[in-house]
């Protein structure tokens, strides 16, 4: 890519275009003038989705005033019990069933970057050393990696997750955006 590339894009109805744009960068999208209407906001996050590339920022003008939500990225560490997505009882599957909606709903918005629980095994690695982690009942399940506009928002994403009802609970951890090698190309 060369420069950046404006993007438009149809909402729900064939032919209408939504009044907002796209401006599509190596390290991601800029959206401007988002629209409220639900159907235009499914039209963006397909949009957003066929790019595949990361949401940086979110400029809005509304009644002459002007706001611009830069996206972040968080962590979000699960803790609670071991996940055991081959259990055949009724009571665990129901479970698991909310957990897969749960993370399908935030992978259709947008939201979810990546996300997986862990195997009840690990290592611990230092210098020298490696071992095999000694892993609590409840311990580090899993973990999300989210896009959110603020801390408050990505909490607010951490207290859906299903285990939160059962007692367990999230660390949300914002990343820090590493800047690349001076001498890296463009």
């Amino acid at each position: 890519m060369t420069g950046p590339v404006i993007h438009t894009y149809r909402a729900a109805e064939p032919g209408l275009f939504v009044n907002s744009y796209l401006v599509e960068a190596e390290a991601g999208v800029v959206v401007v003038d988002t629209n409220l209407l639900v159907s235009d906001i499914e039209a963006l996050r397909a949009r957003l989705r066929a790019l595949r590339k990361p949401l940086l920022a979110n400029r809005r003008t509304w009644h002459g005033e002007e706001e611009t939500v830069l996206m972040g990225q968080y962590m979000l560490l699960l803790v609670g019990r071991g996940a055991q997505p081959q259990a055949t009882d009724e009571q665990t599957r129901n479970y698991n069933a909310r957990w897969m909606e749960y993370m399908g709903g935030l992978a259709r918005s947008g939201v979810l970057r990546a996300g997986a629980p862990f195997a009840a095994t690990g290592q611990v690695v230092r210098r020298g050393a490696v071992s095999d982690a000694e892993l609590g009942e409840v311990d580090i399940g899993g973990f999300m990696l989210i896009e959110a506009e603020s801390a408050e928002a990505a909490a607010q994403v951490a207290e859906q997750a299903p285990h939160i009802a059962l007692g367990g609970s999230v660390i949300v951890r914002p990343c820090l955006e590493v800047p690349p090698p001076p001498d890296s190309p463009p």
